[in-house]
């Protein structure tokens, strides 16, 4: 009986240890590494290609500043709230783009990169947005 057990744990260990690794990059991070990777605009990556351009801003004082092509813009807030396995940004008080106003799971986040997804928007599926960091 010993030897069987020894056999699927050295089986599932492996196995297990497979599966982390493909996981997203953001767990374990704090909310204020969360928080300084996120801080600065991001070029939101139109699709299709004929949407208007849209810079999403996020300063360390919580607010979040959304500007589109041509002239329409508005001003919120953001909370970031971290677990083991996710990470969450909401998006407050927004008063005209306020299909964003709504928490948004960050599938990836670096010094680049930020995607975000969540599926409260009412409509069917999931709803990803991608940004590039501007220089």
């Amino acid at each position: 009986m010993k030897i069987s057990r020894s056999l699927l744990l050295a089986v599932l260990f492996p196995a297990i240890l497979a599966s982390w690794s493909c996981e997203k990059n953001e767990m374990f991070k704090s909310e204020s590494k969360i928080k300084k990777q996120l801080v600065g605009s991001w070029n939101l990556i139109p699709i299709p290609r004929t949407n208007p351009n849209e810079v999403w801003t996020f300063d360390n004082s919580g607010n979040a500043y959304l500007f589109r092509e041509p002239a329409d813009h508005d001003t919120g807030t953001y909370e970031i709230k971290t677990t083991l396995t996710k990470v969450e940004l909401k998006i407050k008080d927004l008063e005209h783009f306020t299909d964003f106003a709504t928490t948004w799971q960050v599938v990836l986040l670096d010094d680049e990169i930020l995607v975000m997804a969540n599926d409260h928007l009412g409509a069917t599926g999931i709803k990803e947005l991608d940004f590039q960091k501007r220089n």
